[in-house]
């Protein structure tokens, strides 16, 4: 796997990951992709986001055909630049997803995910994860050939365990 040394996830700290990507767009034009169920669903999960914080939501995966549901409560709605959410792990636990969008120039926006409150156990599906996400994402606004999800989130988990140093 050949890849820009930008597109891996960063370890800010030990419960920690950032992802940082160059899209085509602006905060308007991408504002959708996170906010609106139909959009979304085509890169990451489906589901109803309130556009209240204190608000719970559902999120609902599709992998190999198999429907996984999570649950989540809005923290932070500031459209067209700023999403924050919580992740459910269970057992009482949750993680924080920050997403924020910014303008680079007139038609390219940067999208930064930083997923905190991480389980170290969590980490290295974690990282594969939003990595695979948004390589989706990435060929879905740049019109390139979606890449097959599991394999590369497998592959990705690979790779992760040794940068990760699981």
């Amino acid at each position: 796997m050949t890849m820009d040394s930008a597109d891996w996830g960063q370890s800010l700290a030990a419960d920690t990951l950032r992802f940082e990507r160059t899209l085509p767009g602006t905060p308007e034009r991408l504002w959708p992709w996170l906010a609106d169920s139909e959009k979304r669903a085509r890169w990451l999960a489906a589901g109803v986001l309130p556009d209240q914080p204190g608000a719970a939501f559902t999120l609902t995966f599709e992998y190999e055909g198999t429907p996984v549901q999570t649950r989540h409560t809005v923290r932070l709605y500031e459209p067209p630049s700023r999403l924050c959410i919580t992740w459910d792990e269970g057992e009482d636990w949750h993680s924080v997803v920050t997403f924020e969008l910014s303008a680079l120039t007139a038609d390219q926006v940067r999208l930064c995910i930083t997923h905190r409150r991480l389980r170290q156990a969590d980490r290295v599906d974690v990282a594969s994860g939003w990595h695979a996400h948004l390589a989706l994402l990435s060929a879905l606004l740049t019109g390139t050939a979606a890449p097959d999800f599991m394999a590369l989130h497998r592959e990705l988990e690979r790779a992760y365990q040794q940068r990760l140093e699981v």
